[in-house]
């Protein structure tokens, strides 16, 4: 009869050491859980294999010098090339530029988009636009009901009429940035991305009850948007999470989030 694989005791008790190393790890970097949000203080890419979710809604920093309060906006090539790579074979929509995703995530990765839309505000800075760029999933346009621009015309005004909406096209102007006068703005933080934004991401790829995690959560919007469409959230946030706990309004140790803009 023959015997099994014989594995040298050491090897065993080095291999429920690291599990127990990683298993601890994931939890005491995980500061808030509740049903429907779980927020981790770390770098997504500690934990990231170990989390279980649908999608991933994301706005990454753009590594063009944009000034943070702790993080630097100015890796070179190839780190921000490695910061990028664990999300390539995730369903994901990134907010960025079109030119660097293809630059440091398409190229690098052999991946191409599913499919990607243009969002353009008025802005005094050169950059006039942002790209919604997809990747292992197809948006649904038809999930997204638009207003119509000239309401004046009489087939517009029949179409409202029927309770008929716009499909959302290739680009879109109807979201406004969040600038320092906005209701919604965070205080001292860069590049803050609208709820609405947010919940166009979540409209086009998910269904009520999904998980959406947001490796880079910045002041925690995506958190806000789920909620207010019945979808669950993780966020993962090493830099910021003093101001995602005042933006949500909750305490690590309680069990309650409420929308607090």
């Amino acid at each position: 009869m023959r015997r099994g694989l014989d594995i040298p005791q050491r090897f065993i008790n080095t291999y429920w050491y690291l599990r127990d190393k990683i298993f601890y790890q994931v939890i005491l970097m995980k500061v808030y859980e509740t049903t429907d949000l779980t927020i981790y203080n770390c770098k997504y890419e500690d934990i990231i294999k170990t989390l279980d979710f649908d999608y991933i809604i994301t706005d990454p920093p753009y590594n063009i010098g944009y000034k943070y309060n702790a993080y630097k906006d100015n890796l070179s090539d190839r780190k921000y090339t490695e910061l990028l790579k664990p999300l390539k074979n995730y369903k994901i929509g990134i907010i960025h530029h079109l030119k660097h995703i293809i630059k440091y995530f398409c190229i690098p990765n052999k991946i191409s988009p599913s499919d990607n839309f243009a969002w353009c505000y008025n802005s005094m800075m050169g950059r006039q636009h942002r790209d919604l760029v997809f990747f292992n999933c197809k948006p649904n346009k038809k999930n997204i009901r638009m207003e119509y621009i000239n309401k004046n015309d009489k087939r517009i005004k029949k179409r409202i009429a029927e309770g008929k909406a716009r499909q959302m096209t290739t680009f879109f102007t109807d979201i406004p940035q969040v600038k320092n006068v906005s209701k919604e703005k965070v205080k001292n933080f860069t590049n803050q991305i609208p709820i609405k934004l947010y919940e166009r991401m979540i409209k086009l790829i998910s269904k009520e009850g999904d998980t959406i995690l947001d490796p880079f959560a910045g002041t925690g919007g995506l958190a806000i948007a789920c909620k207010n469409l019945n979808r669950k959230c993780i966020l993962i946030e090493p830099y910021h999470i003093d101001i995602i706990k005042q933006r949500l309004n909750i305490n690590f140790k309680s069990t309650k989030i409420e929308n607090n803009i």
